[in-house]
């Protein structure tokens, strides 16, 4: 009986320190998913820099691209619609579609700097979001084996 209840114990340790190690992989996704967007928004400025380019022809140069794949560009018919990251904030999705809508108003130069700044708002987003990661790595598994410490006192 005490072997069976050592064993539960030790699993009951096991499942929190493994919940608690989840935590920094969601923080670390959104991170990935905010620097890829970055890195999009900074390609776009790239070729918009040297070509005359429709959001059309943006969205499917960048859909031949693996790393841009991830951010569910298929679906998308105009910059307008493509999808945001689900890290940021609602005021930045918001900020990043207005300056999106406006892109296609605007003459070249001025679309360029708008991705530009917009590229610059994402990064700015990411290194919050790896900062969290980089916090909940050493807190949450810490966190997640205190609770199933708990736990098993509870039950002990």
């Amino acid at each position: 009986m005490t072997l069976l209840r050592a064993a539960g114990a030790c699993l009951v340790l096991l499942a929190g320190y493994g919940a608690g190690a989840g935590v920094p992989l969601h923080h670390r996704r959104s991170w990935r998913q905010l620097h890829t967007f970055a890195r999009l928004l900074a390609y776009w400025q790239g070729i918009l820099r040297y070509q005359p380019l429709t959001g059309a022809e943006l969205l499917r140069r960048a859909r031949q691209y693996p790393e841009f794949a991830a951010l569910g560009l298929e679906g998308c018919t105009g910059l307008s619609a493509l999808p945001m990251p689900g890290a940021l904030t609602l005021a930045e999705q918001e900020e990043i579609r207005d300056g999106l809508c406006q892109m296609s108003l605007q003459p070249r130069e001025e679309a360029c700097a708008t991705l530009e700044r917009l590229a610059s708002l994402c990064e700015e987003a990411a290194q919050r979001a790896r900062q969290a990661a980089d916090d909940s790595r050493v807190l949450w598994p810490r966190l997640g084996l205190c609770a199933g410490v708990l736990t098993v006192i509870l039950l002990w």
